[in-house]
């Protein structure tokens, strides 16, 4: 910008020294402003030559600020580069490459988020307890088993915080806390039955109530169970 008026004003400074002969001036008033008038352009000359020095300068200065940065950026890229080529050989770029091995990460991130998930063991919150105790209460002392895997510390934890819930004082139901091996895995929480028939109250009130906690069980009928017989199977932890 600076350049630009610098210039200007040179060619306005040129343009009255070719024009003072138009002016009512004296001759030695005349010969003082073409002398002023040369010196102020030479000024203004000199003003812009600078201004364009300058202004290269610094546009030289930041081209190289932006350079270096580019090859910081392109030096912290190398690592990942090399890497997503040696993962995707047949990718056709290094761009092509490094967008394979990011949905490559992408899966993994997804992978051990759900390792996570499944890693942590399953238990009823303070919430959760509340809520199984307080449907368990409209039918209080009805038996029941609770039934966790031999040997799957994870699924036996999960049963014991159930069958505290429900051998709670508001509750008031009787408990049978076992461990047992299954003819087949059973996966989540399984409520049985045993009898002809509809199933009994209980069946439905504890089913109503492990929902209302969150942890909808599976109904099933249970022919080697005695008839009446209520069983809840704590399996292991679903994987989905």
């Amino acid at each position: 910008m600076f350049q630009l008026i610098a210039m200007f004003l040179a060619l306005v400074a040129a343009l009255l020294i070719t024009r003072l002969d138009y002016f009512d001036l004296t001759p030695v008033a005349k010969k003082r402003a073409r002398r002023a008038l040369m010196w102020a352009t030479v000024l203004f000359g000199i003003s812009s030559f600078v201004g364009a020095f300058f202004t290269k300068a610094e546009s030289d200065a930041a081209e190289d600020r932006l350079t270096a940065r580019i090859e910081r950026i392109q030096a912290s890229l190398d690592p990942f580069i090399e890497a997503a080529r040696k993962r995707h050989p047949s990718a056709s770029s290094d761009a092509e490459a490094l967008a394979r091995f990011r949905q490559d990460l992408d899966a993994l991130a997804a992978r051990t988020q759900n390792l996570e998930v499944h890693a942590t063991p399953r238990t009823l919150s303070p919430d959760q307890h509340k809520a199984l105790v307080g449907g368990l209460a409209f039918r209080p002392g009805s038996p029941i088993t609770v039934l966790s895997v031999l040997g799957d510390n994870e699924s036996k934890v999960f049963a014991a915080a159930i069958a505290a819930a429900a051998a709670a004082t508001e509750a008031g139901w009787t408990v049978s806390l076992q461990e047992g091996v299954f003819e087949k895995n059973k996966v989540g929480l399984l409520l049985a039955f045993g009898g002809a028939g509809d199933p009994p109250e209980p069946f439905n009130v504890l089913g109503d109530a492990l929902t209302a906690a969150g942890n909808m069980p599976t109904p099933e009928r249970h022919s080697d169970l005695p008839a009446g017989a209520i069983t809840l199977y704590v399996g292991v932890k679903p994987t989905k």
